[in-house]
């Protein structure tokens, strides 16, 4: 069994991804990639905590269901461009 935290933070959902995505940027080299998997109706609000922390290029990925399912973003990127190569092969790699 899980301990039930790991199951729901008791609120929206966002707790534990908050922290990794407010902490990463201090773990990151810059232009390091945090990438994080959510739920399924967790995609905007998922995108905004990555801007929020000052991430660049972020974006979201949707499963083989066409689901938001991951969100990744560079931290303190400098280059005009971010292509991570990240594609989830039964879904095509659809981005948002």
């Amino acid at each position: 069994d899980e301990p039930q935290h790991a199951l729901t933070d008791r609120a929206d959902g966002l707790a534990h991804l908050r922290t990794i995505v407010v902490d990463a940027p201090r773990h990151l080299r810059r232009g390091g990639v945090l990438l994080v998997e959510h739920g399924y109706d967790q995609g905007a609000a998922v995108r905004a905590l990555f801007n929020a922390a000052s991430f660049q290029y972020v974006e979201t990925r949707r499963d083989a269901a066409g689901l938001d399912r991951i969100c990744y973003g560079r931290a303190g990127a400098q280059s005009d461009q971010m292509d991570l190569g990240i594609r989830l092969a039964s879904a095509g790699g659809s981005a948002r």
